[in-house]
């Protein structure tokens, strides 16, 4: 069995919810006399780009917070001042390769 995060079981309701609303407005393109299929089509096309790039958004941003961690935050070195991004390992200043012990200040 696949075990899904509340965030991907989130996307796959949401998924369903959007093609249930592309089939509403065709249904109700066909009472009143439009082309449905054509419809369908059109909501389907033009609500998709709006879609995605929220999703894409809303993924990217969480994904983000989920590698940045407790220790994502910019660090300033005692030494030089410069800021140190969250990656960087604490051996040295990669400025001006002091060593680094606990010494480092968050910004």
């Amino acid at each position: 069995m696949i075990a899904l995060s509340d965030f991907e079981i989130l996307l796959i309701a949401l998924g369903i919810l959007y093609v249930a609303s592309c089939v509403h407005m065709a249904r109700y393109a066909r009472r009143t006399g439009r082309n449905a299929w054509l419809w369908f089509f059109l909501t389907l096309l033009l609500t998709a780009v709006p879609v995605t790039l929220y999703f894409y958004v809303v993924y990217f941003l969480q994904r983000r917070r989920e590698l940045s961690g407790p220790t994502g935050r910019l660090r300033r070195c005692p030494h030089c001042r410069r800021l140190i991004s969250p990656g960087t390992p604490l051996g040295a200043c990669p400025h001006c390769r002091m060593p680094l012990g606990d010494e480092v200040q968050d910004a």
